[in-house]
């Protein structure tokens, strides 16, 4: 299996439960992700005005396009923190 990573940065004030939210329900809506181990949301940094995440997933070794796996997760995650109201750090 293939491990996949999206760090983003949200603003100091964000709905941290939101930011969580989004970042797991944008991998489990993707059926290419493995739900097994199940993704995780880890707050990896606090500076600079922003509170830093990091979705890990994996995703099996038979997706040969991981860039448009990931771009396909970004593109749902932009969308859900949108939802969500949850800024992000310019």
């Amino acid at each position: 299996m293939w491990q996949l990573r999206i760090a983003i940065a949200a603003k100091y004030g964000s709905d941290l439960d939101a930011v969580r939210e989004a970042m797991l329900s944008a991998a489990d809506a993707n059926p290419d992700v493995l739900q097994d181990p199940a993704p995780i949301v880890r707050l990896t940094t606090l500076a600079g005005g922003s509170m830093g995440f990091e979705l890990r997933m994996y995703a099996p070794r038979t997706v040969t396009e991981h860039p448009d796996l990931l771009s396909a997760l970004q593109f749902a995650l932009m969308q859900k923190l949108g939802e969500g109201g949850v800024a992000l750090k310019e």
